[in-house]
This record gives structure tokens, C-alpha cells and sequence, in this order.
């Protein structure tokens, strides 16, 4: 400045004159903290002689937590301090503080969190350790910028004890960035960092600072002091390892050589000296941090324009100009040294003239460099706390290519993003650059040597091509190259923390050339900045979908399901359109994942959503509800049946066979419950609670339909899905078989009839029994097949003994409640009697009393056509339903059986006595003939025959046997009666 170009000729006029403006004072300069790098440049300029080459004695103290900067000045017991942005708020508070130079132009403060807490949102509920609760305006902002109530967060006092953050008796500690993640990664503990600045809030660090008074009292002083202190900060960053070697000789801190040189390299970005004159303030920023301050509510915003007034020191050259003119007014009182002064004066102009060129390119660069620390912030600022959307990633990356544009007009820039290191670009911003080269980055290939770009991505580093036209790698896009307008390009890839390539900012010069030192520090910066956007981008379209879709199948999740039905609910009650909402419940999952483990139910479940989502529309929804509910939402649609027939296709899709990794092929089913707006409900509450109820009605009903299946066991053994694959396994190849008992005439002994009884002759356990199998070929629908084939091959069986001279038998059939209700028995019957030949009046089915007592009406029309065929029909497993007299005399029924759980304990039991005799009774007066099924004992049958039972069958005559033993018992038989 002009006063240090004229250090020879206040020299001699000081010497001739004996003037000097001030004598060497003691001064102090209090520190915030102990010594330490921090610090490096005061320590510099002390020990370098720059402050006694100003004629100041300075002493350098340092600070504790019970030794406060503020207080120290405050009070007079020091003349200079350095502090943070707490200055900027004792100021608005109106104290006499003068920031004199902002030496950390981004501030350290950061919070160590653990490795679960990531962002500002989760600390809430979390214990956080801040040195001020009241006082930390830039995490208070930060905060605020999130939308996060700082009630929300547990605050601690600080112990500036780093091991309270290690053993977990805080969340999150007030930490500088050039301190103690030193320590962490030294001793590999695992950490993240939550920095203001990544959420819009972007302070001031280290600020040297005096008082009204001294700068009144002292101005000379004051701009000696400032000067020798910038100059030692810029001699100690040149010297580091001088600067360490001085802290551990001569102020003996007690940190490592390599903590010391781990805090003068985390420095460097935060005081940025290759970009910004050490020192440099600007007003824009301080009134930014100011309204920040009175944005969270810590001072009254109508105080800052009086208070900020003066806030900042003015470095101009008044002073030098106030110094000239005392020399000229010396120089007249002395006319015996006007030569000498007009001589110093020539020297004088031709300095201050020099000066301001420099201080005008200064100035400049300044203002470039302000600009694009004010790009920075806006592009930060409007990021903001709201969820990123793409459109918002797309117009914050445009706004950032437009705002490089302005401040730098001879480039244009482009932002490439890569979803896969194998490409291809999508282009995230170029708004200079035409269509035609728009569309030639996103057909870009991701190869080396086809473009400079490309080349980036592959290697993850920078690529500068001076002029594309003698490129080779520009070879397929010079001809576009050229009718653009360009020339070079220097392509600077964006990684993340995790040196993941995310994309590529692409510079495009219109003259030959490549960047800068500056330049190439500049772009790096901007490069930094869209990895924060795409970062911040990816994280909240993470959160997104964590918050509105199930991360197991990528389908909508109940909160996003709840919204797309109130807008179906909107748009059907402006339009009249109709919807349908499918709850559907999957059966047998559990013992899917109970059997085979949770990772192949987990698997189970992402197949059913991909089937699920192949039969509907893209209007329709399908969301997972947790576990294995899933509904689905049908819009738009014109017929009630409509759902019914997409339900019936979801059931068959259902039903088909899953192929998982760790077991043969799994069949599950579903069972599905419908409700339709509006016919069922107009609010959202009302038809998920009616689709509900409907499912609960549709696994009554048997599982595997929408509505009318009853409800199905859910086993919990492996064994059970082997039986249920080796039993469609063994219908294919023809396992079973029929097995025939006996039914006799209780009073002439004669054999009349037969029980047609399925077994299974499984060809590596033997014969297997039907209870091992039926309950499970009722539930998985199997019962169909298996019933179809038992009447079948009974006729046949039948028609055969027939033909071999054997009187006519009546043969009877179980028929399962399942396929009572799911097939047409009537046709299957005809059918089976056509194709064998075998009389009607020789098949009796035997039905239980549930069949019976379901849809009455349907059923008395089903069994009066099976009656008027010839067909017996018989109640099988009497008194163990519910069924009263008033319905039995409903039916058209042949006969009664006895279910065998009466006989067994007959003599013994007075009940079971009582409660078949009244059975018999019943029987007769209704007009049935009564069979007791079960009989072991002479005394059980003699039981019977006494109370006038008609007709028996069990091991008391015969097991059931295989077709050739019972045609030898039949024989046998007919020879003794």
C-alpha cells in the first residue's frame, strides 16, 4: 500500500525530523483457543519481524473455554482478537467490534455424528454437544434451512472431551474440520460430518478484530497491525512445515507433528489464498450472515442496517492521501529539502499510480471471485430443505450452467450425468449449446478416444483438449463441433465421496487454448458443487421411495396407495367413473417362509409382484400393505364384473407354480376380497375396510377365490409343500388308487354295497392313507382332480364286477365339500356313468352336512337332479355337523350314515349309546337307510341290529381292500348266503 512504498522516505523524514507517527507499544493479541496451526500467521508475523518492522511489541495469548476473546477486548485487556462469526453477533447486539480481515473465508465448525446420522433430519430426538445452544447461528440455521425445530434435538453442554463422542455419551460434537477427524482416523473409529455449508448456511471462520476505540484512537496502529498480520498469514502458508517446527520448539502444543500438518492442509480450502486475497470481506456476505442471525430468531432484524454500519474496517488509502499531505505541509517548513521532497513526492505519485493498477486488476479478480462465491450460495440457498425433485435437479443445474456463463462469457458449459459408468450421458444442463449437440452427448457412446468426456468418465480424471480439430477423440463429433461454434473442451468429471464418476461438466471454448491454473481451481470448485446437487438429489429421491414405496418389491406402499385412491375417489366423483380396490391376502406363504426361510419368502414375494403388475394396467395400482397383503386399485373401470374377471385372473396367475432357488417348485394361492366405489364406500377408509371384510368372507369361502372359498389350514412343515408337489406328481403319473370296504346287510350278513376309498401308492413310502393327503388336496384345489378320478374310476371298477357276473353293487363316493361347490358335480356324475356303462341307481355320493348347509337352495336343486338320474345320495359322517331335522327333511336323501366316532365306545358309553339310537330313530322316521360306519365288536353290532340299523361297514367284516381282494370277498360271500 502507499505508506509501504514510502518506506524511504519516512525513513528520512523521521530520521531529519524525528516524527514518527507512532513509538513501539506493547500490544496484545488474544486468541480464541490454545495454540495451535489455527493461528499460524500471527505466530509468523511475530517471529518473522513484521510487527516490530511496524514498530509493534505485540504478545500473543492464548484463549481457553474460560478465557473468552470477546471479554478479553471487550474489557481493554487486549487491543486485537481473533474470534468467529459470534463477532457478528455481539456487534448486532451492539457492541464496538470491527471485523479488520476475514481470514477463514468458509468456517471449520462442523458436527461429528456416528455413522447412522447422516443429515440434519437425523438428529432429531439425538443428543447434540454445541459449545452455545443460544449461540451457534450457523447450526441454528441450518436447522432452520431443514425444517427441523431445534426443541426437537437434545442439546448438551460442551466438555471439549472428544471421548464423550467416542463412547457414545453424545450424538453429534461441536468439531472444527481441522482438528479432531484427526484423531477419528487415526484411530480408524468411524464417523460422518454434518456441515452448514452443505445446507445453505456458509459463514465466516477466523476474523481478526479490534474495537471503535482503537481504530478512533489509533488508525495507524490499526492498518499496521492488519497488514503485518495478513503478511504473516501469507508466508505461513507458504511454509508449513517452518510454521510446525515453531509450534512444537517454541510453543510447545501438545499435538503431533502430524496433527499439526493434518490442520494446515484441512486449512487451506477454508482460507482459499489461491482464489481470494487473504483477509477479503464482503459486505454482501456479512449482510447475508446478519439476516441468517435474524432469521432463527437470535437478534431483531430492524437493528442490523444501524448496527452493521462500520462494521466492517475500511482498508482504503485515505489514510496514505492524510500522510502525503502532512509530508508536503513538512516539506514547506523545510525549503532547504525541496528537492529532496520533490524528488520522494515523483517517487510517491509514481507508487500510488502503480498501486491503484494493481489495486483496480485486484479488485476485479476480487469481484469475479465474489461473484462466484455469490453463484455458490445462491445455488445453495435454492436447493433449499423442500424433497428434490428431477425437475428441481434440472433447473439447479440450468440456473448453475447459465450463472458460469455470465460471470465467464468467453465459455459455454454443459452438465453430463451417468446413472452407469457404462453410459450413456443424460444431459442434466446445456442451455447455450443446440438441440443437434444435445442430442449427439446422449447417443455418446462410453468408450475411450470418442471424446474427451467420455475419456473422463473412464479414467476419473480431468481431460484438456486444446483444439478439437486435431483431436483424434473428437473425430466422430467434429463436424457438430464445428457447426457449433467450438473449439476446446476441457472435461472435468463429478465424484462423490466415494470417488464414484457421477457425471462430467464439460467447458467449451470458442478459440483455441486451455484453462488456467485458476481456472482449473475454479471448474474443480463448480464440479464440487454439482456433486452436492446430485448427491442431494439421490438422497432425497432415496428418501422418497423410502417413504412412499416398499423397498422389498418397488411397489407403492400403503401412504402412496392411500393418495392415488383419494385422487381415484376425486377424479370418479367429477367424472362418475367407477373403481374397484382387491385386497388380497396370500395363502400358504407362512409355511413358505417358515420352511424354506425368510430370504425365499422375500424372493416369493418379489415374483407375486412382478405377476401381479403383468396383468394390470398402467392406471391401475398394485401396492404391498406388509407381509404378504397386497392391494390393488382399478380405475376407470365400466362393469361391476370387471374386477370380478381381473380377480379371477390374479387367482389363476397366483396359482401357477413359483421356481425358487432353494427348494423344487412352490404353490401358493390367494384369496381376494373386493370392494367398488362408490357402491361400497365414498372416503378412502370406507373401502379399504370393506375390500377387508370382503377377504375375510372370500378365506371363509375356501381360499384360492374372491369371496366363496372356505377358509384353508396353513401348515408349518416342510414336509407339507414336498406332499403337495409329490401329490400333483403322483394325479399325473397315476399313484392312486381305489380301495373298496364292504357294506352289509345287518340282518342277512349279504355284502350290498361298497365304500369307494382313495389311496395312494407312492412308489417310495408305500401306501399312504387318505388322511395324510385330503385335507391338503382340499386346500390347494387338488380335491378336484382327485374326486373327478374317484367317481370315474368307481363307475369303471364297478362296471367291470358287473361284467363279470357279480350282482349289482351300490358303490359309494365320497364327495368333498370343495368339489361339491367348486365343479358341476351333476355333469361330472353323467359324464363318468356315460363313458363306463355303470347304472345310476349302483352310485350313491355321500355328502357331508357343511356341503349341505351352504346355498340351500342350490343345493336341493343339485341333489333333486342327481335323485332324478337314479343317483343315491347319502348324508356321510352324521351328528357331527349342524344340521337339525327341519333341514334334513328339506333334502332328497337316500340315507344316513353314522359317523364312526359314535360306535367306538359303544357298549361302553351310555351317550354315544343314546345318541345313535336316536340317530336310527331319526333316520327311520324320516324315511332314510341307516349305515353305521366303524363297526369292530360283535357287541357294536348286535348294538345296531337291536335298534334297527339297516346297513354296516368296517373292520368287523373287512378293511378296505384293493379291487381283486374285494371281488374274491364278494365271491366268498355270495357262496355262504
Amino acid at each position: 500500500m502507499f505508506a509501504s512504498r514510502l518506506k524511504i522516505s519516512t525513513f528520512v523524514c523521521g530520521t531529519l525530523f524525528s516524527c514518527s507517527v507512532w513509538s513501539a507499544e506493547a500490544l496484545n493479541l488474544q486468541l480464541r483457543w490454545h495454540h495451535q496451526f489455527q493461528f499460524a500467521g500471527y505466530y509468523a508475523a511475530l517471529e518473522k519481524g513484521y510487527y516490530a518492522n511496524a514498530g509493534l511489541d505485540v504478545t500473543i495469548t492464548e484463549g481457553s473455554p474460560d478465557h473468552d476473546v470477546l471479554n478479553e477486548v471487550m474489557r481493554q485487556r487486549a487491543q486485537y482478537g481473533v474470534t468467529n462469526s459470534d463477532l457478528l453477533y455481539k456487534r448486532l447486539q451492539g457492541a464496538p467490534f470491527v471485523a479488520l480481515a476475514a481470514i477463514f473465508q468458509h468456517s471449520p465448525s462442523v458436527l461429528l455424528t456416528h455413522k447412522d446420522i447422516t443429515s440434519p433430519s437425523d438428529l432429531i430426538g439425538k443428543r447434540v454437544m454445541m459449545v452455545e445452544e443460544k449461540g451457534d447461528a450457523d447450526f441454528l440455521a441450518m436447522f432452520s434451512n431443514e425444517g427441523i425445530d431445534k426443541n426437537a434435538i437434545i442439546f448438551q453442554p460442551m466438555s471439549f472431551n472428544l471421548q464423550d463422542f467416542i463412547s457414545g455419551k453424545t450424538d453429534a460434537f461441536h468439531s472444527y474440520l481441522t482438528d479432531q477427524p484427526y484423531f477419528l482416523k487415526q484411530h480408524a473409529i468411524a464417523y460422518n460430518i454434518i456441515n452448514p455449508r452443505n445446507y445453505g448456511v456458509d459463514f465466516y471462520g477466523d476474523i481478526l478484530f479490534t474495537t471503535e476505540d482503537e481504530i478512533k484512537q489509533h488508525p495507524e496502529r490499526v492498518k499496521a497491525f492488519r497488514q503485518a498480520s495478513i503478511k504473516g498469514w501469507e508466508y505461513a502458508l507458504a511454509h508449513p512445515d517452518e510454521m510446525i517446527d515453531l509450534l512444537v520448539n517454541h510453543y510447545h502444543v501438545d499435538k503431533s507433528r502430524g496433527h499439526l500438518a493434518f490442520e494446515a492442509q484441512a486449512m487451506r480450502p477454508l482460507i482459499v489464498p489461491d482464489l481470494i486475497e487473504i483477509g477479503h470481506m464482503n459486505p454482501a456476505r456479512w449482510q447475508a450472515m446478519a439476516d441468517t442471525i435474524a432469521k432463527v430468531g437470535m437478534i431483531d432484524a430492524a437493528v442490523i442496517p444501524e448496527r452493521l454500519r462500520d462494521f466492517m474496517y475500511d482498508s482504503d488509502i485515505k489514510l496514505d492521501k492524510i500522510k502525503l499531505k502532512d509530508y508536503l505541509l513538512l516539506g514547506f517548513l523545510f525549503i532547504g529539502l525541496l528537492s529532496l521532497i520533490f524528488f520522494l513526492l515523483i517517487i510517491a505519485y509514481k507508487s500510488v499510480r502503480h498501486e491503484n493498477l494493481q489495486r483496480r486488476r485486484t479488485t476485479q479478480r476480487l469481484r469475479n471471485q465474489s461473484n462466484d462465491l455469490a453463484l455458490h450460495n445462491r445455488i445453495l440457498k435454492a436447493m433449499g430443505s423442500d424433497a428434490m425433485s428431477s425437475q428441481k435437479l434440472k433447473m439447479l443445474l440450468n440456473e448453475l450452467v447459465v450463472g458460469i456463463e455470465a460471470q465467464h462469457p468467453s465459455i459455454l458449459c454443459a452438465v453430463l450425468l451417468l446413472d452407469d459408468v457404462a453410459g450413456p450421458f443424460s444431459l442434466g444442463a446445456a442451455p447455450s449449446l443446440p438441440d443437434f449437440y444435445h442430442q449427439a452427448i446422449e447417443r455418446l457412446v462410453m468408450e475411450e478416444n470418442v471424446s474427451s468426456c467420455a475419456s473422463a468418465t473412464l479414467r476419473g480424471e480431468r481431460v484438456i483438449v486444446e483444439d478439437i480439430l486435431t483431436q483424434p477423440d473428437w473425430l466422430a463429433l467434429r463436424e457438430l463441433t464445428t457447426l457449433a461454434n467450438i473449439r476446446a473442451c476441457w472435461s472435468q468429471p463429478i465424484k462423490n465421496s466415494h470417488d464414484k464418476v457421477l457425471g462430467v461438466i464439460a467447458v467449451y471454448g470458442r478459440e483455441i487454448g486451455a484453462p488456467k491454473p485458476a481456472e482449473i481451481i475454479l471448474i474443480e470448485q463448480y464440479a464440487n458443487l454439482v456433486t452436492l446437487i446430485i448427491e442431494r438429489y439421490h438422497s432425497d429421491t432415496k428418501i422418497q421411495k423410502l417413504a412412499f414405496y416398499d423397498p422389498l418389491t418397488d411397489l407403492p406402499n400403503r401412504r402412496l396407495l392411500y393418495d392415488r385412491l383419494c385422487q381415484g375417489i376425486e377424479q370418479g366423483r367429477r367424472e362418475n367413473k367407477r373403481m374397484a380396490l382387491l385386497m388380497m391376502d396370500l395363502d400358504r406363504f407362512k409355511a413358505v417362509n417358515d420352511n424354506l426361510g425368510h430370504a425365499a419368502g422375500d424372493a416369493l414375494l418379489v415374483q407375486v409382484a412382478r405377476r401381479i403388475q403383468s396383468r394390470l394396467r398402467e392406471t391401475d395400482t398394485v401396492a404391498r400393505l406388509g407381509g404378504d397383503e397386497f392391494i390393488v386399485l382399478l380405475r376407470d373401470i365400466s362393469q361391476i364384473d370387471d374386477a370380478a374377471r381381473v380377480a379371477e385372473a390374479l387367482v389363476a396367475d397366483l396359482s401357477t407354480p413359483f421356481v425358487l432357488s432353494q427348494s423344487d417348485d412352490v404353490q401358493i394361492g390367494a384369496s381376494i376380497g373386493i370392494s367398488l366405489y362408490p357402491e361400497h364406500g365414498e372416503n378412502p377408509e370406507l373401502l379399504i375396510d370393506h375390500a377387508d371384510t370382503a377377504l375375510y368372507h372370500a378365506k371363509d369361502a375356501g381360499r384360492g377365490c374372491f369371496a366363496y372359498f372356505s377358509q384353508a389350514l396353513t401348515r408349518a412343515v416342510r414336509e407339507r409343500i414336498e406332499l403337495e408337489n409329490r401329490l400333483r406328481r403322483a394325479i399325473e403319473n397315476q399313484e392312486l388308487r381305489l380301495y373298496y370296504q364292504p357294506q352289509v346287510d345287518i340282518i342277512s350278513g349279504t355284502i350290498i354295497g361298497a365304500e369307494a376309498l382313495v389311496r395312494w401308492l407312492d412308489p417310495e413310502r408305500g401306501l399312504i392313507l387318505p388322511d395324510a393327503f385330503i385335507a391338503l388336496a382340499e386346500e390347494t384345489g387338488l380335491i378336484e382332480k382327485i374326486g373327478e378320478w374317484v367317481i370315474n374310476e368307481a363307475c369303471y371298477q364297478g362296471k367291470q364286477w358287473l361284467d363279470k357276473g357279480i350282482s349289482a353293487l351300490t358303490l359309494a363316493v365320497n364327495v368333498s365339500p370343495v368339489q361339491f361347490r367348486r365343479t358341476d358335480l351333476n355333469a361330472l356324475v353323467m359324464n363318468a356313468l356315460q363313458r363306463s356303462g355303470f347304472p345310476a341307481s349302483c352310485l350313491e355320493l355321500e355328502l357331508t352336512e357343511s356341503s349341505l348347509m351352504a346355498s340351500q337352495e342350490k343345493v336341493i336343486e343339485l341333489l333333486s337332479r342327481l335323485q332324478k338320474q337314479g343317483i343315491k345320495l347319502a348324508i356321510d359322517d352324521f351328528g357331527t355337523g349342524y344340521s337339525s331335522l327341519a333341514y334334513l327333511k328339506c333334502f332328497p336323501m337316500n340315507a344316513l350314515k353314522i359317523d364312526k366316532s359314535f360306535i367306538d365306545d359303544i357298549p361302553e358309553l351310555k351317550d354315544d349309546m343314546e345318541i345313535t339310537a336316536t340317530i336310527i330313530a331319526m333316520g327311520k322316521i324320516l324315511g332314510f337307510r341307516v349305515l353305521a360306519e366303524g363297526v369292530e365288536t360283535q357287541a357294536q353290532l348286535d348294538f345296531l341290529k337291536e335298534k334297527g340299523c339297516d346297513v354296516y361297514q368296517g373292520y368287523f367284516k373287512s378293511p378296505p381292500l384293493p379291487a381283486e381282494a374285494f371281488l374274491t370277498l364278494l365271491r366268498e360271500n355270495h357262496t355262504h348266503h
